[in-house]
């Protein structure tokens, strides 16, 4: 006898919820579709959006900030549904067929990340993976996680996910210690990671989150850490561009200590800078040029002259009275 799924999402007309849960599936009817015929075409299509979903939850890691009490079930709910859904296809030998609509699916999306069944065999443990790792997400929402995983899948999967995370932590923590040992810096490995994140984050379509990060670390003031940044990145890369962008519109504003940041680099980078952003390099120099007609505060008196007496020819003109407001407004 074919068993059959029993759980059935509540429905929220809550659209704060980022993540849009009440999306994840229309009643316990649909499930019960699913389920009790084949994988037909349009159930496919049904799935794909419920994958979808999914895919949101292991991909944006803002959207996993915002689980709350209330919506941890139906994360797990979803998360289930997929497995439950990977299972039945390798029990029908339709797991290529599945995996052929997610290329599909993902191409007509244009998105570049493709999953497997092999890949969302587990998927409640790829979500509990995140959640626990994650720090911003609270005790409370990962023990809320941890006990809808132990009511269905038993404590034995629990310890053994447990085992598997822990060895590959643990060989993690070696490959950074022996890196370490043999002198490569700490700084630059987290460089390294903070790139990757960020290159997979914009393979998912998160460019604006990503532009977000960047920016930030720009109004922080942290600029060598910017400038060190943009020197590991590959050319022509997306973020790359990325991050070029975010330096063309810092330059504008002129900040004296970003500026001195710059002319400090090495030139031989500097100067790949200014030949692989048009626009960079334009607002460098007019930020140049600002800050020499500044200096000419501080310039030689025959400067000075030549401008008084330029001012003073202006006044005699007729229709004169704007020179005397700004002559007003130089003296204040």
């Amino acid at each position: 006898m074919t068993s059959k799924v029993t759980f059935k999402i509540t429905l929220t007309s809550d659209p704060k919820l980022p993540f849009k849960v009440k999306a994840l599936a229309s009643s316990y009817l649909y499930y019960r579709k699913i389920y009790n015929t084949d994988m037909s075409e349009s159930h496919i299509s049904q799935i794909l959006h419920i994958f979808d979903k999914f895919f949101e939850l292991l991909e944006n890691s803002h959207i996993s900030t915002q689980v709350t009490k209330e919506t941890v079930n139906k994360t797990f709910e979803c998360a289930k549904f997929i497995e439950a859904t990977v299972t039945k296809a390798y029990s029908e030998k339709m797991e290529d067929i599945l995996e052929n609509y997610f290329r599909q699916h993902c191409l007509k999306e244009k998105k570049t990340k493709i999953y497997k069944c092999s890949d969302l065999k587990f998927a409640c443990d790829k979500l509990l993976e995140i959640y626990m790792k994650d720090t911003s997400i609270s005790t409370t929402i990962v023990d809320d996680f941890l006990k809808l995983y132990i009511q269905s899948f038993g404590i034995d999967r629990l310890n053994n996910f447990l085992l598997c995370t822990l060895r590959n932590s643990t060989c993690t923590n070696m490959i950074l210690e022996s890196l370490e040992d043999i002198g490569l810096s700490i700084s630059k490995m987290e460089d390294e990671a903070l790139i990757m994140s960020w290159e997979f984050d914009l393979e998912n379509g998160q460019q604006i989150e990503v532009s977000q990060k960047i920016t930030k670390i720009l109004e922080d003031g942290h600029f060598s850490r910017f400038i060190s940044l943009v020197m590991n990145l590959h050319n022509k890369s997306k973020l790359k561009m990325l991050f070029m962008k975010c330096l063309s519109c810092k330059v504008v504003e002129n900040d004296v200590l970003f500026c001195l940041t710059l002319i400090n680099i090495e030139e031989k980078f500097f100067l790949k800078l200014l030949k692989d952003s048009p626009e960079f390099c334009i607002n460098f120099v007019d930020a140049i040029f600002y800050f020499g007609r500044n200096m000419l505060l501080n310039g030689p008196n025959v400067v000075h002259d030549i401008v008084h007496n330029r001012l003073q020819l202006a006044k005699m003109q007729p229709d004169c009275t704007i020179w005397h407001s700004i002559e007003k407004d130089i003296a204040q």
